[in-house]
């Protein structure tokens, strides 16, 4: 379903596949960037706790990919 609004093409599939590429090396080199690196390791707590410690990472990473944009 291709929509168009004003003179630009708003179609959600990019046809020309160098295009594709490059859009997808740019968001992979934007996700890499938000890579959070932790520990690999049990954790015991609550369910609560891990929900905090989730929220947090998941803060970090949507920092870092602020940062990188």
């Amino acid at each position: 379903m291709a929509r168009n609004v004003g003179k630009q093409n708003r179609s959600p599939f990019v046809l020309d596949p160098q295009e594709a590429w490059r859009i997808g090396r740019r968001a992979d080199a934007q996700l890499l960037a938000a890579r959070i690196v932790t520990a690999r390791r049990v954790v015991r707590a609550p369910h609560r706790i891990l929900n905090e410690l989730d929220d947090q990472r998941q803060f970090r990473a949507a920092l870092r990919v602020a940062e990188a944009s």
